[in-house]
């Protein structure tokens, strides 16, 4: 599916006047199956949903490898409750998380937590597919936070597709990585789309990685993906490293990003060095194809802020974009 088509789409179904609101509670079992591939765990309440990341979170070695399966509409009721990511830095999550179409929302994770998200952890094996975030409201104050909409870290191995997010991701500690949906991304992502608002707070501390899809790409690969919320990295008197799509891009050659698109005011505060990109803020290594950013959307004229002549990303008016004259991929 294109790009524009998948995120409208999947949005427009996204939290409905049917979805179950949680309590707080939590429930003592799933609705249903075995955790078997023909037949996953079946997760149609919040508290079912909160019962998987009790499990995760404190038995992991009897929930790995195992497949569960979202059957209705969830609120997790963020104004009351706040929500406890799906693995963490002690359990990972390495199960395959089937989001059936279904919607997620109002989840709140507000906490001084390494790993935040609906998923703090996925291990390499795990895999979350075919869901909506809408409305998610998380923010860390931890110091080196991974934080991201959907997981705040994504291991090599590990894997999301046709994921879409809405709301706020917010950071206010020393050396963030903060994505609209990976915080700190190592696996493959393809066909998901953002528009959460990112902040990275830093204060008087450096930002490491701020973007509007992922923080930072290290490892993997990014392809048919959209970010397009707003992204602000404040350092204060600290580097900053940001960008429409991803604040950094290194570590390895075999690490991708392609066909994809950065739409998002850019914007950042400091004194020092400030890596700042329409698409990526500094890019060290790996690959880029056919991606482009909105430069006007954006507020930046060149696509890669360090090294400063890349020209990997490509610059498109908003105009352009909306006719899709020129774009290198299906919008």
């Amino acid at each position: 599916m294109c790009l524009l088509s998948l995120f409208a789409l999947t949005i427009a179904s996204a939290g409905g006047a049917s979805a179950d609101v949680w309590d707080g509670t939590l429930a003592t079992g799933f609705d249903g199956g075995n955790g078997n591939p023909g037949t996953p765990y079946l997760i149609a309440t919040p508290g079912q949903l909160a019962y998987l990341a009790d499990r995760v979170n404190n038995d992991n070695k009897n929930y790995e490898n195992k497949h569960y399966k979202l059957t209705a509409d969830i609120d997790l009721n963020g104004s009351m409750y706040d929500w406890t990511p799906i693995g963490d830095g002690s359990y990972l999550f390495r199960g395959t998380f089937d989001g059936d179409g279904h919607t997620i929302s109002n989840m709140k994770v507000e906490a001084s937590i390494k790993y935040a998200g609906l998923f703090g952890f996925i291990g390499s094996g795990g895999s979350v597919h075919d869901l909506a975030l809408r409305d998610v409201d998380v923010q860390s104050d931890f110091s080196l936070p991974y934080v991201g909409g959907l997981a705040g870290r994504l291991a090599s191995g590990g894997s999301i597709a046709n994921v879409a997010a809405t709301g706020r991701v917010e950071t206010t500690e020393v050396g963030a990585l903060a994505g609209g949906l990976v915080g700190f991304n190592m696996g493959t992502v393809t066909s998901c789309a953002s528009s959460c608002a990112v902040e990275s707070l830093g204060g008087t501390n450096p930002v490491f990685g701020t973007g509007g899809l992922v923080g930072s790409q290290q490892e993997g690969a990014i392809t048919a993906s959209l970010a397009t919320g707003p992204v602000t990295a404040v350092g204060g008197a600290n580097d900053v490293r940001v960008g429409g799509f991803a604040g950094t891009m290194t570590t390895y050659d075999d690490n991708t990003i392609s066909d994809s698109l950065a739409a998002g005011r850019v914007a950042y505060s400091t004194t020092k060095t400030a890596d700042v990109g329409g698409f990526i803020g500094m890019f060290a290594k790996g690959r880029l194809s056919d991606n482009v950013f909105d430069s006007q959307g954006t507020g930046q004229t060149a696509g890669i802020g360090n090294p400063q002549g890349n020209t990997d990303a490509e610059p498109m008016t908003t105009a352009a974009l909306t006719a899709g004259t020129g774009v290198p991929f299906p919008l």
